[in-house]
This record gives C-alpha cells, structure tokens and sequence, in this order.
C-alpha cells in the first residue's frame, strides 16, 4: 500500500490507499468532480458540509465511529453504539 493525500480535502494528512484502487481510480471514464457535485445538488456549501462532517468522522480520536467489530455485536450492542455515534456527532457539531 502507498500513502498518498486524501484527494477529498487537499489539507488533510496523508491516508492509505491500495494502489490498483488508485490506478482504477485514475482511469475513470467521467469526472468524480462532477459527479459529486450533481449528488450534493450542485451546492458547494452542501459539498463543504459534508467533506467537513465527514473529516470530523475520520479523525474522531475516540474512535467510536469504528465499525471494526459490528458484526461480532449483539443487537443491543449494535443500538448502543449507533447512539453514541449519533451523540459524539451531534456533540462534535455543536
């Protein structure tokens, strides 16, 4: 794996991307510039929203956002760490 910057945000660190996802990437037939744009409405705030809400999510030093271990959760579990993500974001923004 090669560490290259997180085309999303030009500021934030370097991420870990597969290198045959990143060529794959690079050879798109369309502009993922325009695509994003057409999904967020063509509004750049909506855009800027949600790049900024996803960056929070990444970096959360908690660590809460996690979803490594879901699949080994019981329902209960699972419920009472979708409401901790819900809190620490609604905490976050706020």
């Amino acid at each position: 794996m090669s560490t290259t910057p997180d085309p999303r945000e030009p500021n934030n660190p370097p991420t870990t991307i597969n290198p045959d996802l990143a060529a794959e990437r690079s050879n798109t037939p369309f502009n993922p510039t325009n695509i994003t744009n057409f999904i967020d409405g063509n509004d750049p705030n909506i855009t800027a929203r949600r790049r900024q809400l996803e960056s929070w999510i990444i970096r959360d030093p908690t660590g809460i956002f996690s979803n490594e271990y879901n699949n080994y959760l019981h329902r209960t579990e699972r419920h009472k760490r979708a409401l901790a993500k819900f809190t620490r974001l609604v905490v976050s923004v706020l």
